[in-house]
């Protein structure tokens, strides 16, 4: 009988720790905001409006939060199996190059052909990206951990390369060519390089976000 108690009190405890980990996070920001003279009350009304207060929001937080779900899942998941998958972000990369390539390349498929080809290439992509690290754990015995954080800078690296090289639209390449006139000390830095200098750092808007 109080077996069955423990299990419920620790099943009960395991189910309301994540909301236990908002309420805390909200609290101590709260406490922040207080602290730099702000009302707590206002700010949480006006971020959580302009998030989940119309269909816009709604769309612009599963737009930015969907790629880190399904991240966190694959670190989720590995650990599930007593491995710890440090590697998510690389593999987020790949997959999101592929499945973007994939999306540019075969145009002329039907959306509901096209869409779920690009998503089973994201997971493929990332998928085969994370085998290598539990190949050479398998093989070698090598740390994971180690591996999956150098993989990470890998397939940035790649990534960058790849797209700034050869799929990086003319319009970037146009903001880029004045950089070295406007930064002092730069002329002698190509206008390649600083585009990918800009580019690795956001400093360039997104396609789209320009205002007049």
């Amino acid at each position: 009988m109080k077996s069955n108690k423990k299990f419920d009190y620790y099943s009960i405890l395991e189910k309301i720790t994540p909301l236990i980990a908002v309420v805390f996070a909200l609290l101590v920001g709260a406490i922040v905001i207080i602290l730099i003279g702000e009302n707590p009350i206002f700010v949480y009304k006006t971020l959580f409006g302009y998030a989940i207060g119309n269909r816009d929001g709604w769309g612009n937080v599963l737009f930015r939060a969907t790629p880190l779900i399904f991240t966190g899942l694959t670190v989720a998941f590995a650990f599930r199996c007593g491995l710890f998958n440090i590697g998510g972000e690389g593999q987020m990369y790949i997959g999101t190059f592929l499945a973007t390539w994939v999306g540019f390349t075969f145009t002329n498929l039907p959306a509901i052909i096209l869409i779920p080809l690009c998503i089973l290439t994201a997971a493929a992509g990332g998928a085969l990206w994370a085998a290598v690290p539990g190949i050479l754990k398998a093989k070698t015995g090598v740390h994971e951990v180690i591996v999956t954080i150098m993989m990470n800078w890998i397939a940035a690296s790649l990534t960058f390369f790849f797209v700034l090289r050869f799929k990086a639209p003319p319009t970037e390449e146009m903001i880029a060519a004045g950089v070295k006139q406007m930064i002092p000390h730069t002329r002698e830095i190509t206008i390649t390089a600083c585009s990918t200098m800009i580019s690795s750092r956001g400093i360039l808007p997104a396609k789209g976000e320009f205002r007049p």
